[in-house]
């Protein structure tokens, strides 16, 4: 089905896929295919409005707080950076599409070298913080739940000494051992309200060395 005009010089200005709008427009109709376009278009817009805002954030926070050097690590660093490192670069890409899409990953400052080392330039609006920061930001983001997403995610975080009522916890059969500390390792992506999944695993920690206790869940949506 040919497009319209208009709807052809929206779709190159959001960088969309034109194939994928006229394979819509084919099997649902063309008016419901500018109705799925014009939702792409006011996401856009929530674009425009926040991204300049996210990146000054994010270069704040860098500012503010330094990637530590190697020889700065912390104890639970060298733990974060272990356990995390080998879920790296294995991971799913989390889907971007379009020129009005922001990525966020997030994971242990730590750990963000890690991160920024696997996703160098295959997503143009790539931001990294630390799940405190995108906590921080979220906060600070107004708009309503039901708001167009302009943004994907991607993370990674190790929860050292856990509370017992942790989510995670609620039906694990693991025991840990006595005098050791506990950890849940947590991964994963997530591209719309319904669309993602995570993974979390139980570790045991005993005079600095980790050990894998299992799975605790792994979650598609």
């Amino acid at each position: 089905m040919k497009l319209p005009d208009d709807m052809l010089t929206e779709i190159e200005r959001l960088g969309e896929a034109r194939g994928s709008i006229e394979w819509i427009a084919r099997e649902e109709g063309l008016d419901f295919a500018r109705f799925f376009l014009k939702g792409l278009t006011e996401a856009s817009q929530l674009f425009d409005k926040w991204y300049p805002n996210l990146q000054d954030f994010s270069q704040t926070k860098r500012a503010a707080t330094p990637i530590p050097r190697n020889d700065h690590f912390t104890a639970n660093d060298v733990l974060a950076r272990r356990i995390l490192e080998p879920k790296i670069a294995p991971s799913e890409r989390v889907p971007q599409r379009g020129n009005c899409c922001a990525a966020f990953f997030t994971a242990p400052l730590a750990v963000l070298p890690l991160v920024m080392n696997e996703w160098p330039s295959e997503y143009r609006n790539a931001v990294f913080l630390t799940p405190d920061e995108l906590r921080e930001w979220n906060s600070q983001y107004d708009e309503p739940e039901d708001a167009r997403w302009w943004y994907c995610f991607q993370n990674w975080d190790v929860d050292f000494d856990p509370p017992s009522d942790s989510f995670w916890l609620e039906h694990s059969e693991y025991v840990i051992p006595a005098h050791a500390r506990s950890a849940i390792a947590t991964w994963g992506l997530s591209w719309g309200s319904l669309a993602g999944g995570v993974k979390a695993e139980l570790w045991s920690i005993e005079n600095g060395t980790e050990q894998l206790m299992g799975l605790l869940g792994d979650a598609t949506f």
